[in-house]
């Protein structure tokens, strides 16, 4: 009987401990995928140690992995189609869907792509296909607009930067102040940066939702060192 107890508890532990692998590999697979391109140290150094409290067997992976997909489809500007399925599996998942929706949707009307918009609304439909049905997105309201949640539940308290986060957040907010023009990336910074200092629990959507125009102005700046600009700049 005790060497069953131990081998049922051994079972236990390999199970989770293979469950933490699969979601540690989810979260970077989905920083990866939002660059769009191979990153560089640094930013996916910075990254990590942004989302790292947030890592674990954790429904807001799947919003993690489903907002790095979302981003590629826009980056490609084809397969919009994808994104009916995408919301149908997202919102069986995890709330964070409207996000995507929310992002699309921009995206539709900036780039003025109104075929877009078509299939962010049968997008929105199909992702009524849960046990909640079009009820989801009074759930998903009704929980946002709770403003008792940020008292009782530390994720709904507005963002408090600690060490690892606040590199991420700081550089981001520069640089998103820094940036010339209005384009779609910009725009997208910022409403994801106003949602992660409304509510902690958005901390990991900034940095999915950014880490690729992040990584543009790191390489930038890598290539600027390179040529000896930056050298001239501090000397």
């Amino acid at each position: 009987m005790g060497l069953q107890r131990l081998s049922l508890l051994g079972s236990q532990h390999l199970e989770l401990y293979l469950a933490g692998v699969l979601f540690a590999g989810l979260w970077l697979g989905a920083l990866w995928l939002a660059v769009g391109r191979r990153p560089s140290w640094i930013t996916m150094s910075l990254a990590v140690g942004a989302v790292i409290q947030y890592v674990g067997i954790r429904g807001i992976t799947w919003s993690a992995v489903g907002l790095a997909i979302t981003l590629w489809l826009l980056r490609r500007r084809r397969g919009y189609w994808l994104l009916v399925p995408l919301a149908a599996i997202w919102a069986n998942v995890h709330g964070g869907f409207v996000i995507g929706l929310a992002i699309t949707s921009l995206a539709a009307v900036w780039r003025r792509e109104w075929y877009l918009g078509g299939w962010i609304g049968i997008a929105g439909l199909a992702a009524m296909l849960n046990p909640y049905g079009w009820r989801v997105y009074e759930e998903i309201w009704r929980t946002m607009s709770d403003g008792k949640l940020a008292g009782r539940i530390v994720e709904w308290a507005p963002l408090s930067p600690t060490p690892a986060t606040a590199p991420y957040v700081v550089l981001i907010i520069v640089l998103v102040l820094t940036m010339h023009g209005w384009g779609f990336d910009r725009v997208r910074a910022i409403g994801l940066i106003v949602a992660a200092l409304w509510s902690n629990r958005h901390m990991p959507m900034l940095v999915v939702g950014t880490i690729g125009l992040f990584d543009q102005t790191v390489w930038r700046i890598l290539t600027l060192w390179q040529s000896g600009w930056v050298n001239v700049v501090w000397a």
